[in-house]
Parts: structure tokens; sequence; C-alpha cells
């Protein structure tokens, strides 16, 4: 066990031998942020770009779905109606009249 204790020693020294220990000075931050900052590549800002155009995507799906809730639960009836029903609304038998389509006088339009 001393043997490997002494191997280990032994690697640590040469170890601190090797690296440079850096001198703190005025300038020692300075440096090292321009060290960090040049580590920063293009890479980097695309996977930037990419997380605020993710975060701006689902903010604006949630709004669209908002709104296409808040606008369907408006008008509920329409949500259920057939082509017929709607072109009936939109056309109502009174100003057909006036067009000059009159109701044929069998059909339940000439009951009432």
């Amino acid at each position: 066990m001393d043997r490997f204790d002494g191997r280990l020693e032994q690697l640590f020294q040469d170890y601190k031998a090797s690296v440079m220990v850096p001198e703190a000075g005025p300038n020692f931050m300075p440096r090292l942020w321009i060290q960090i900052d040049a580590r920063r590549t293009f890479a980097f800002r695309i996977r930037k770009a990419t997380q605020i155009f993710v975060a701006a995507s689902a903010v604006a799906c949630l709004l669209m779905t908002g709104i296409n809730v808040v606008g369907n639960s408006t008008a509920p009836r329409q949500q259920h109606a057939t082509y017929l029903d709607v072109l009936a609304d939109a056309h109502p038998t009174e100003n057909l009249a006036a067009l000059g389509i009159l109701a044929h006088p069998e059909g339940p339009e000439a009951s009432h």
C-alpha cells in the first residue's frame, strides 16, 4: 500500500510541475472572460435562437387554441349544423319571396 501512495504522490508532483499556475492580477478576470467568449461559437447562437423560436411557437399555439376555444363557445348551434341548416339560416323564406322565389304551396311553409 505504501508503494501505491508513493507513486500517487509522485504523480501529483509531476502534474503540479506540468500545469502552469495562472498569476492573479488585475487582468485575470477580463482575460478569462475573453477566453470564455472565444469558445462560444456559431452553434451556440443557433441553439439560443432555436430555443427562442420554440418558445415563441408554443406561445402562438396556445394563443390560437385559446382563441379557437373561446370563438366556438359563442355559437354552439353552428357546431353541429349541416350544410342545409346553414343555408336555411342564411336565407329565410321571407327573404326568398322578395327575390321572386316562392315556397311550394304543398310544402311545410304552406301550413303556417
